[in-house]
């Protein structure tokens, strides 16, 4: 009887891994984090690092949180000395690349805060993907200096 059970969990596993191996996301975030901003500010600031782990292009289409009102993805430049920050409407992941939101650069802008995030806080954020769709993460809130 022994047997017969070691042998069935055997077969099942078999069974089970390949649907596993299968369907295991092509997108990864990493890294999420939340500056902490002033009290009463009404806007925030957001990272991570997307991991394409897949053999094709996908592109970060929204990005939500029950945190703020709405996020935006903008992109900072230089232009005639002054930097300047624009919004993006999508932001794409080369097949088996990495896009990393940083300060100072390609980020994310949590609009009106729904309440004070405080460093030490986790905020749930929903990263939005073309094609490998929905992930969410828990970004801790952290102080400029951290």
């Amino acid at each position: 009887m022994r047997l017969s059970a070691i042998l069935l969990a055997a077969l099942l596993a078999g069974a089970i891994a390949p649907s596993v191996i299968a369907k295991a996301p092509e997108m990864r975030v990493e890294g999420a984090w939340i500056r902490e901003a002033p009290p009463g500010a009404r806007v925030m600031s957001g990272y991570a690092t997307l991991h394409n782990l897949g053999g094709r292009p996908d592109s970060l289409v929204g990005v939500t949180t029950e945190a703020a009102d709405r996020v935006e993805m903008h992109t900072m430049s230089m232009h005639d000395g002054m930097m300047r920050m624009a919004p993006l409407q999508r932001l794409e992941v080369p097949a088996q690349g990495k896009v990393e939101l940083k300060p100072g650069e390609t980020h994310l802008m949590l609009m009106h805060p729904r309440k004070a995030l405080q460093a030490g806080m986790k905020v749930p954020v929903t990263f939005t993907f073309a094609h490998a769709g929905r992930i969410r993460v828990m970004a801790p809130v952290r102080k400029v200096d951290e």
